[in-house]
């Protein structure tokens, strides 16, 4: 026997026989909240996956990166989608930890390893032809006395390696 009390109606007793209808209550919440958190999971994951196929043909800029004068424009292009892709990596972390939560396997994305080892290494050169060029105008342009040989050498040999 169970004893529950309830502060409106007092002590209510509760024989074996109802034990089984308390116990399935419980799980049958259980099991549909599951249902319903692996069916968000696989929607989340189909989003990240066109998302990620979406992203692919933005690859095609590190082709088409052509002209000097237009670093910039490629610059910001390229931090774009590196946010994007940072972004595309904190979701795909968020879902396998969801995914080891659930016991399932963990899902790879090839594309976003791909994405980033295409871009990352642009995003570098782009920011060293940037650096190069600011550099560049200062000492071509700025006052020559104001030019220090050591510091002229240092820059240089940092931004050959």
């Amino acid at each position: 026997m169970i004893i529950i009390y309830n502060y409106m109606k007092g002590i209510k007793v509760i024989g074996p026989s109802l034990f089984p209808l308390i116990l399935l209550v419980p799980l049958q919440f259980f099991e549909k909240q599951r249902a319903e958190f692996e069916l968000q999971l696989q929607h989340r994951t189909d989003q990240l996956n066109h998302k990620l196929e979406e992203a692919m043909p933005r690859l095609a800029l590190v082709n088409n990166m052509r002209f000097l004068e237009q670093i910039e424009d490629y610059r910001e292009e390229t931090r774009k989608l590196r946010r994007r892709l940072l972004e595309f990596g904190e979701e795909a972390a968020w879902i396998n930890s969801e995914e080891a939560l659930f016991q399932f396997p963990l899902s790879t994305y090839p594309e976003l390893d791909e994405l980033k080892n295409c871009l990352l290494p642009v995003w570098g050169l782009l920011g060293l032809c940037q650096s190069w060029r600011t550099t560049l105008c200062k000492w071509m342009d700025g006052a020559f006395d104001e030019l220090d040989a050591e510091s002229i050498q240092e820059t240089t040999n940092a931004m050959l390696k």
